[in-house]
């Protein structure tokens, strides 16, 4: 499984599914909240994978 998986996922879905979430209020929030979570985790995960293939 690669760093990218989830961001390709989701991309994949809303580009060719059509695929959208209708939300509002508290559960707006908490989207917003989970999509940093994921971008600030693949990034973390990308740069860990990266300073592991140096140590290589």
């Amino acid at each position: 499984m690669t760093v990218l998986e989830p961001v390709t996922a989701a991309v994949l879905g809303i580009g060719l599914l059509h695929e959208r979430l209708q939300v509002s209020g508290s559960g707006l929030t908490v989207l917003i909240v989970a999509t940093l979570v994921m971008a600030v985790s693949t990034v973390a995960l990308a740069r860990e994978e990266a300073h592991l293939q140096e140590e290589l």
